[in-house]
């Protein structure tokens, strides 16, 4: 080999080095090795070292924004509404003759001057999309008792729910009731709905309740849960 030929054979590596050099470092390209198995699989491939680390947080940040693929459009928070599957629903509690309970998490409705027999009462309370009143422990029939004082008025316990049996309008047995003194009697044989009532001795609206016949005209409490 003559000095031009071994002048020329040290030049390739020189041009080869130095076009890896500016398609590496002046234009970008990652030189990584690239996981085969994983691009033949259909998945993005990761590289190795400090480049993996950065993607890796890159792609925790999609997921967590919700636009990875797969994952769709960000979760707000319960979808139309504002609530959603494992989210609690809000009662709106601001119309007329609607009070908030004390906890919020119900809404009750009454109004002293519709008086309606048991039924109709009933079938209006579900008209507004909840039911009749039930009473679950002496802290709710107190706030019931001021809500209607001193008015008669119907709650969701009744004989006629279940056969001889005191129920709810829900179907629930009651662990708690405030009858007044000497009652449930059942004076007229057929008193199966019950009513707030004044006591019968001090005429004092104290909450006790009574039973009456259903078809008696009396105001009502509407009750709408959460």
């Amino acid at each position: 080999m003559n000095r031009s030929q071994a002048s020329s054979s040290r030049l390739v590596p020189l041009t080869v080095i130095t076009l890896a050099y500016t398609v590496c470092c002046r234009w970008g390209y990652d030189p990584l090795p690239t996981d085969l198995a994983a691009l033949s699989a259909g998945a993005a491939p990761l590289a190795a070292g400090t480049n993996a680390g950065a993607r890796a947080g890159s792609t925790s940040q999609l997921a967590r924004g919700g636009v990875d693929a797969g994952a769709g459009a960000p979760d707000l928070g319960g979808g139309a509404g504002g609530s959603g599957a494992g989210g609690t629903s809000v009662v709106t509690c601001n119309g007329p003759h609607e009070v908030l309970s004390l906890d919020e998490r119900s809404c009750y409705r009454f109004d002293p001057e519709d008086l309606q027999n048991f039924g109709a009462a009933r079938a209006a309370c579900q008209a507004w999309e909840g039911d009749l009143a039930d009473v679950d422990d002496s802290v709710e029939n107190e706030m019931i008792t001021q809500l209607v004082s001193p008015h008669l008025a119907w709650i969701g316990y009744s004989r006629r729910i279940s056969v001889g049996v005191w129920r709810w309008v829900s179907g629930d047995a009651s662990a708690y009731t405030n009858w007044a003194p000497n009652e449930p009697n059942n004076t007229d044989g057929d008193e199966e709905c019950v009513l707030y009532v004044a006591d019968p001795v001090s005429g004092a609206f104290q909450g006790f309740w009574d039973d009456r016949e259903c078809a008696w005209l009396a105001t009502y409490v509407c009750e709408k849960q959460r």
